[in-house]
């Protein structure tokens, strides 16, 4: 029972997280169309190995050519995504990734090719010395990371100059924001 509710509790954070990853790769497919870039990272623990994507797709297979998802070596999620659906002006309106890519990095309007609409990712090891890593210097709380506010005044202020951290979801966390 632990077992799966461990997996529930990973796939649920994947899933609403908007994953923030270290230095993850990027890649532009064809410029000349879209600017639809692929940033992805490969989200490890002690038991579960995850490829994640800021392209929609959440745990995506193409960076390994594999299972996006394993636990315990065992492959369990080839490829996930966000289905979204609501009502605008009367008419009803889908979007889903089934092996497709209908959504992209950042917010709407935004350039996907812009550094800010990378994945971040952090750990709490790197509390020991937050001033080395750029992700938890620039967690990117204007896109609505959640961090905790230490001091109360609303604005992120990381340490150790501040008093402000990424609020950490077990030891490590990634972030990303797609439309």
């Amino acid at each position: 029972m632990k077992f799966y509710k461990q997996i529930v509790l990973i796939l649920a954070f994947l899933a609403f997280s908007y994953a923030d990853v270290p230095k993850g790769t990027s890649k532009s497919a064809d410029s000349s169309q879209n600017k639809m870039v692929d940033s992805t990272f490969r989200f490890e623990t002690r038991d579960i190995v995850a490829d994640i994507a800021n392209n929609g797709f959440i745990v995506d297979y193409h960076p390994s050519g594999d299972t996006a998802l394993k636990f315990k070596e065992i492959g369990s999620v080839f490829q996930s995504s966000v289905w979204v659906g609501g009502i605008v002006n009367g008419s009803q309106r889908i979007i889903l990734g089934d092996y497709t890519q209908d959504m992209g990095p950042g917010p709407y309007g935004s350039d996907p090719l812009s550094d800010e609409n990378k994945i971040y990712y952090v750990e709490v090891d790197m509390m020991a010395s937050p001033e080395q890593y750029d992700d938890f210097q620039n967690w990117p709380t204007d896109q609505g990371a959640p961090y905790v506010d230490a001091d109360g005044d609303g604005v992120y202020t990381p340490l150790p100059s501040g008093t402000d951290y990424p609020t950490f979801i077990g030891d490590k966390v990634a972030f990303f924001y797609y439309k």
